[in-house]
């Protein structure tokens, strides 16, 4: 599996902060809480099919691929899709879903670029 796939080039390098390639497994390091996987997966699948709403299915398929659990991409979902409630009390989505699509609205698409431009580095061994 290779990142070039699922990232624009100049991207590649920031995303091997927190995905490591490993055979025929894509790891996605246990600091990105499931929401934050979701987005990841979401984007990854977006830039592989270059369209920027894509099959959910494809979506659950990568995030359960990164070692995440099916139940924890339901609940996922939910909370980045705008149906719950925030601590003050917004709805915020970061996904768009229609039918059985789901792509990344401006929030999530800002998301993923805090992510991918993040000072953290991935440690090694250590």
């Amino acid at each position: 599996m290779d990142l070039k796939e699922y990232f624009p080039k100049e991207e590649v390098k920031n995303a091997e902060k927190f995905l490591v390639n490993f055979y025929d497994k894509l790891l996605l390091d246990n600091k990105i809480n499931n929401t934050n996987a979701l987005i990841i997966a979401t984007y990854m699948i977006s830039n592989k099919d270059k369209k920027s709403m894509v099959q959910k299915s494809k979506v659950k398929d990568l995030f359960i691929r990164f070692g995440r659990k099916e139940k924890e991409f339901s609940k996922a979902l939910y909370e980045i899709s705008g149906k719950r409630k925030t601590k003050s009390g917004k709805r915020e989505a970061w996904i768009e879903e229609k039918g059985e699509t789901i792509g990344l609205n401006f929030k999530g698409l800002g998301q993923i670029k805090k992510l991918l431009n993040s000072k953290e580095k991935k440690k090694n061994g250590s």
